[in-house]
C-alpha cells in the first residue's frame, strides 16, 4: 500500500468518513514523523476502522519511540491475536516495557 493510503484489509470495508480520519491523521503523523503520540493516534484510528495489521504497525512504530500507550495497546494486540499473531511472551515484554517507565497510563 502506499503511504498516503490506507490498506485494505478483506476482514472490514472503511467508510469514507473513517477513511478521511485516518488520512488527516497520517497527515499529522508525517509533519511530526518523530512524535510517538501522532503514531499511536494513528494507530487507534485504523484499530477504530477495524484494520487491525495497519494498527499493530503503527503501534509498533510509537511504541519503539517508548509512547507508553501504544506499548499497552501493541500487548493488547500480540494478547488477543488482533492483527498479529497471537504471542503471549510477546504481550509479556510490551506491557512490561510500559511498566518499567513507570509512567502512568
Amino acid at each position: 500500500t502506499g503511504l498516503g493510503k490506507p490498506a485494505k484489509s478483506a476482514s472490514s470495508t472503511v467508510e469514507p468518513a473513517v477513511a478521511d480520519r485516518v488520512r488527516e491523521a497520517l497527515r499529522k503523523s508525517r509533519q511530526d514523523s518523530a512524535s510517538g503520540d501522532a503514531q499511536r493516534a494513528l494507530g487507534d484510528k485504523y484499530a477504530d476502522a477495524g484494520d487491525d495489521v495497519q494498527a499493530v504497525y503503527w503501534y509498533r512504530k510509537a511504541a519503539d519511540q517508548d509512547n507508553v500507550q501504544a506499548q499497552c495497546a501493541l500487548a493488547d494486540m500480540y494478547a488477543s491475536g488482533r492483527g498479529i499473531e497471537q504471542d503471549d511472551g510477546q504481550a509479556v515484554y510490551w506491557y512490561q516495557r510500559a511498566v518499567d517507565q513507570k509512567e502512568p497510563f
